[in-house]
């Protein structure tokens, strides 16, 4: 599975073209819902960051939808802290609150998710579980620093999401 960064424009594209050209699945970040890449992704997350820019002012609710009505995969809106939704589409919208957490350092805590996302997809786990994952290996790298000496490996995240259980 790819783990494909948009913000090399022409070259994530392409990229994603030689994707669904070869059936090799993707999870990408931050592309619009009638971008290519967000078309054929595994999984499409939404940060913040993005909503912010590209859809200032709009309805949350409405987007989302627009993003069901046109990707293939998992879709996610990520908030921070805050609640994230989740769904595919013909679903409905759901709901995961991240782990609360003191982070020393949030750098990385999207790419880390990204890879917990992708770790969930490769096992073949359901969505639910999926999040639980990719939020735990995000809030452990929020608690280390500097996260490529001291990220934990996957029984450190397993350890941190039974201490954390819900």
């Amino acid at each position: 599975m790819v783990s494909l960064d948009p913000y090399f424009r022409e070259d994530s594209l392409l990229a994603a073209q030689f994707c669904v050209k070869n059936n090799k699945p993707y999870v990408t970040i931050d592309c619009k819902h009638d971008d290519f890449m967000a078309h054929h992704a595994e999984a499409v997350i939404i940060s913040h960051e993005l909503r912010n820019t590209a859809y200032q002012d709009a309805d949350m609710n409405f987007i989302f939808q627009n993003y069901m009505d046109s990707c293939k995969g998992l879709i996610i809106f990520t908030f921070g802290s805050d609640e994230l939704w989740y769904s595919r589409p013909g679903g409905r919208i759901r709901k995961f609150k991240p782990y609360t957490i003191t982070p020393i350092d949030t750098a990385g805590a999207g790419d880390s998710f990204r890879a917990g996302i992708i770790y969930g997809l490769l096992n073949s786990w359901d969505d639910e579980s999926t999040i639980k994952f990719a939020s735990a290996v995000s809030s452990c790298v929020c608690l280390t620093m500097p996260h490529t000496l001291n990220a934990p490996g996957l029984d450190g995240v397993r350890a941190f999401m039974e201490k954390h259980k819900r």
